[in-house]
């Protein structure tokens, strides 16, 4: 090891107040590096949060479950690693107070069901399913099942508030089934059904939407505009609709409008060119809504799933 990496592991060792912990792994050479310092940082009791990025050394290993056996006290975790199911279910049936888990990594549908049912603490989970198919490409629908995900989400005990769904939903019954997870704030997904979006309606307690519509032709302004009437407590709503209408935002201002004591909606969209186009403060009334157009890092969330 390193002096400098000695040096930084006894430093981390005389943080034990530390609460968040990220670590990147650049320099597939020296694997070692992020062994101690994951090591070390098994001793800080009073570490809550860890994110991971080091998929050679994870890779190498061996065990990874026990190399995160340690760290029982975390509450949010983030893994950009290849974990097995096996080693998945374990890490996480080791932290009881687990609130948030990001897997940027694709996952089976039957881990993350065990994983929500061993994670009563639960409140926001980020994931992509593992396709059954060999070869996904980027607007593929992949064809592994996420019913079974929902259904666990649905019916369990845990109040999820924020959903981050990465491959693309085009079954109406999985759409049903988010859309009975009613403790949602925050929810990230991806159609290319357009009947799907109707159910979003239901999640009445809704404050944040980032919704892509992909692979259809449907113009959903009225859809889109129903969901905006109906959830009142949405304050940020980003759309990427390559066929939503030229005048979408002066229509949502309208609905707005009538809206009485309702907090001002952010209107974040990426669609056809004329809707992109700025409106002037003649057409948008900024106190009930702020509009702009997507840019290009609001666009490259949309489909880069690490970020």
């Amino acid at each position: 090891m390193s002096s400098i990496v000695g040096q930084f592991c006894k430093l981390i060792i005389g943080m034990q107040q530390l609460q968040s912990l990220k670590l990147w792994e650049f320099n597939c050479k020296k694997r070692q590096y992020a062994q101690n310092i994951i090591k070390m940082a098994g001793s800080l009791h009073q570490l809550q949060q860890l994110e991971i990025f080091a998929h050679t050394y994870f890779a190498e290993c061996g065990n990874i479950s026990r190399v995160l056996r340690p760290f029982k006290q975390l509450e949010i975790l983030t893994l950009d690693v290849n974990l097995s199911s096996k080693e998945l279910r374990r890490s996480c049936h080791s932290m009881p107070h687990l609130r948030q888990l990001s897997l940027t990594s694709r996952v089976d549908s039957s881990t993350l069901k065990d994983v929500i049912k061993d994670s009563p603490q639960l409140e926001e989970l980020s994931f992509y399913l593992k396709p059954k198919a060999k070869t996904l490409y980027c607007f593929q629908k992949p064809k592994a099942c996420s019913s079974e995900i929902l259904q666990s989400l649905a019916y369990s005990h845990v109040s999820l508030v924020s959903l981050d769904i990465r491959h693309i939903i085009s079954d109406l019954n999985e759409a049903k089934l988010l859309a009975t997870i009613s403790s949602l704030k925050i929810l990230t997904c991806r159609f290319s059904n357009a009947d799907c979006v109707h159910w979003l309606r239901q999640l009445s307690l809704l404050e944040e939407l980032r919704i892509s519509l992909l692979e259809t032709i449907v113009d959903m302004t009225e859809i889109y505009l129903d969901l905006i009437g109906t959830c009142t407590r949405l304050r940020f709503l980003r759309i990427f609709d390559l066929h939503i209408c030229e005048n979408f935002a002066i229509q949502v201002s309208k609905v707005l409008e009538e809206c009485v004591h309702r907090r001002p909606l952010e209107l974040i969209i990426y669609g056809d060119r004329d809707s992109t186009i700025m409106r002037t403060s003649k057409d948008i009334d900024s106190s009930h809504l702020i509009y702009s157009r997507m840019n290009a890092r609001e666009l490259i969330k949309c489909f880069n799933t690490h970020l």
